[in-house]
């Protein structure tokens, strides 16, 4: 292009010529610093938000890694989605997975649903012996409002009736050596 075709604003000596590579790799350069940003973990709180703001499927995914690193609330939440289908298919076999870690770390809530999981036989055959030994444990936390204590005591007494003696007193003396068991955080990569 003839200078004379230039606009004289753009012949002035503050511009500076680039060849479009070596644009390219300045906009390259500056797009992979962009993404290497550090980004400070999600917390269950902000897990939270995010499903009172309805993004399940984003909560979901966040909760995963929190879970794996042995937090009960997060393994709780995920088995939660997985047995009601929160973000696709039910899936009870996961579900009782991380609700069954997330009760043998004293989370009471996981409890309840690993004992309705028993009782219905979701994820597995119907287990009476396993669901009066979570509601025993659940139902002895003190953690549970006197209602739902109440509700709690109602329906193992109902699995209760429907067990041998020998099988009731298995499911007591297992509610009774119960000691929940924190998961060591598994190490991050």
């Amino acid at each position: 292009m003839p200078s004379s075709a230039v606009p004289s604003s753009f012949r002035s000596s503050h511009y500076i010529r680039l060849p479009a590579s070596a644009i390219c790799a300045a906009a390259l350069l500056l797009l992979t610093a962009c993404s290497h940003t550090e980004q400070k973990p999600l917390t269950m709180a902000d897990i939270q938000a995010e499903k009172a703001a309805g993004y399940n499927f984003d909560a979901f995914l966040h909760l995963r890694p929190l879970a794996e690193q042995g937090n009960p609330a997060a393994q709780y939440e995920l088995g939660y989605f997985y047995r009601m289908g929160t973000v696709g298919a039910a899936d009870f076999a996961k579900a009782r997975t991380w609700l069954l870690r997330s009760a043998n770390q004293g989370n009471t809530s996981a409890m309840l649903q690993l004992a309705a999981m028993n009782g219905l036989g979701q994820g597995g055959p119907i287990d009476k012996q396993e669901t009066v030994k979570w509601l025993t444990i659940a139902g002895n936390s003190h953690s549970l409002s006197p209602d739902l204590a109440a509700q709690v005591e109602q329906n193992r007494l109902k699995y209760a009736d429907g067990l041998s003696p020998a099988d009731l007193a298995a499911a007591n003396d297992a509610a009774k050596a119960f000691q929940p068991h924190p998961e060591s955080p598994s190490p991050t990569t």
